[in-house]
C-alpha cells in the first residue's frame, strides 16, 4: 500500500497531538516496512524534530514548493494536498489531526482522519469564539468527507455521535500507544537524572503537559499546601504554558513555592527517568479525549492519580485512582495515603504493567493496517461489480 499522512504535527508539535503522530508513523515503519510511507508537511525547524525526521530515511517527505506555498502552508496544507496526494500515487491518506484536504473526496485517494477530542464543543469557554469556529469547521468537513475515521477513545467516539451526529458505524476506537522509549528497560541511576536535573528535588509528585487554565493545575499546589504528612514531597512540572505565571504566584501564596518547580520543557527521551524517579504523576485536568502521559507513567512503574470524570479512565485503568477535580482537599488526603502504603503503591504498579500491554505500538499499527486495507478491499470490491 502507499498511505500518505499529514505530517503536520509530527514535524511541527513537540506536545501530546505530535507524539501520537510519531508514535504512529514509528510503529507502522517497524512492523509493516514494505509500505510505502508519503508525509506531507513543512519541513521541520525545532532540533528536537529534526533530530527524528533524520531516523526514518524510507519515508518519502513531500514539503511545499514555491514561494507562496512555503510562506503559507497552511493553504497548501488545505487546498493543494488532495491533488497532489492523487499525482504520486497515493492509495490512502490519513489526517493524523482532526483535519482532511479539501477535495480529497473528488479524488480516487480513500480517506482516514484521526479525531483526538471535541474539548472545543465540550469545554467552550477555554476557547477564543473565532478558534472554536474554525476548529468546528475543520472537524465537520473532516467527518463529512473521510472515508472512515478513527477516535482515538470510546469517549471521543461518544462525543462525535452525540455532538456532530457521526454515524457509529462509520468510527473506529483506535486506543493510542506511546514511544518505544517508555517501553524499553532502562538503569538509569537516580545520581544521573539529578546531573540533567539539578534542580530535582529527592522526593517529588510529577506532572507533565501543557500548562493550561484546562489542565487545572492549580488543585495540585491547593494540595500541596495541606499535605500534614510527607511535608518533604516537592511538585514538579515538566511542559510549558501561559498559565506558569498564575501558577507560580499560586505556590507564593500558599508559601510552597520551594516545593514547586517548573523545568520547562522536556524531551521525550528524559521523561522515563522522570516519571521513574517520581512517587505517583498526577494529572488533575478537567477534561481530555485520552490521556496519553498516564499510559507512560504506567509503563515506567509510577502510580496515577487523575481527575474524576474527566474521561481518563481508559488511559488509566481500574487500579488508578480518580478523584474530584476541584477537591484539593481529597487530593492531599490521596498523596499522603498513598505516599505511605508501600504494598497498595506496588500493587497499582504491578496492575498498571499488566493493564498498559494492549497500548503497545504492535497492537496499534495492526489494528491499523486492517482499517487501511478494509478500505482498499472495498474499494476492489466496488470496482469489480460495477465491471
Amino acid at each position: 500500500m502507499h498511505i500518505g499522512f499529514d505530517g503536520k504535527r509530527a514535524l511541527h508539535n513537540t506536545r501530546g497531538l505530535g507524539a501520537y503522530s510519531r508514535n504512529l508513523l514509528e510503529a507502522l515503519y517497524r512492523y509493516y516496512p514494505d509500505n510505502a510511507y508519503t508525509i506531507f508537511a513543512a519541513p521541520a525547524r525545532e532540533p528536537f524534530l529534526k533530530r527524528w525526521q533524520a531516523q526514518f530515511p524510507a519515508f518519502r517527505f513531500v514539503f511545499p514548493q514555491g514561494a507562496f506555498a512555503r510562506h503559507v502552508p497552511s493553504l497548501w496544507r488545505s487546498f493543494a494536498l488532495a491533488a497532489e496526494a492523487e499525482r504520486i500515487g497515493v492509495q490512502i491518506y490519513h489526517g493524523l489531526s482532526q483535519e482532511l484536504p479539501r477535495g480529497i473526496e473528488k479524488t480516487r485517494v480513500k480517506s482516514v482522519v484521526t479525531l483526538h477530542d471535541l474539548l472545543f464543543l465540550r469545554q467552550p469557554q477555554f476557547y477564543k469564539t473565532i478558534d472554536r469556529k474554525i476548529y468546528t469547521k475543520k472537524v465537520r468537513h473532516a467527518c463529512d468527507v473521510a472515508d472512515h475515521i478513527i477516535a482515538i477513545s470510546e469517549q471521543t467516539r461518544s462525543d462525535l455521535i452525540r455532538f456532530l451526529k457521526v454515524p457509529a458505524n462509520k468510527i473506529t476506537v483506535l486506543l493510542q500507544s506511546c514511544d518505544t522509549v517508555f517501553t524499553e528497560s532502562h538503569s538509569t541511576e537516580a545520581s544521573d537524572l539529578r546531573l540533567r536535573f539539578p534542580t530535582l528535588p529527592e522526593r517529588y509528585l510529577f506532572y507533565v503537559g501543557a500548562l493550561t487554565e484546562s489542565k487545572n493545575l492549580g488543585i495540585l499546589i491547593e494540595a500541596l499546601a495541606q499535605l500534614e504528612k510527607n511535608e518533604d514531597l516537592h511538585l514538579v512540572f515538566g511542559g510549558k504554558g501561559p498559565d506558569q505565571q498564575r501558577l507560580e504566584q499560586l505556590a507564593k501564596e500558599k508559601r510552597v513555592e520551594w516545593r514547586v518547580h517548573f523545568l520547562g520543557y522536556v524531551e521525550t527521551r528524559d521523561l522515563p527517568d522522570l516519571y521513574r524517579g517520581a512517587e505517583m504523576f498526577l494529572y488533575p485536568s478537567f477534561f481530555e479525549g485520552f490521556g496519553i502521559p498516564l499510559i507512560e507513567a504506567q509503563h515506567c512503574s509510577t502510580p496515577v492519580l487523575a481527575a474524576r470524570g474527566a474521561a481518563l479512565e481508559e488511559a488509566g485503568g481500574e487500579h488508578s485512582l480518580y478523584l474530584d477535580p476541584k477537591d484539593s482537599q481529597a487530593w492531599a488526603q490521596a498523596i499522603n495515603e498513598l505516599a505511605n502504603d508501600e504494598k497498595r503503591r506496588k500493587k497499582m504498579i504491578s496492575e498498571g504493567l499488566e493493564f498498559v500491554k494492549k497500548f503497545h505500538p504492535s497492537a496499534v499499527a495492526a489494528q491499523l493496517i486492517e482499517i487501511y486495507e478494509s478500505l482498499l478491499h472495498d474499494e476492489e470490491k466496488l470496482k469489480a461489480k460495477t465491471g
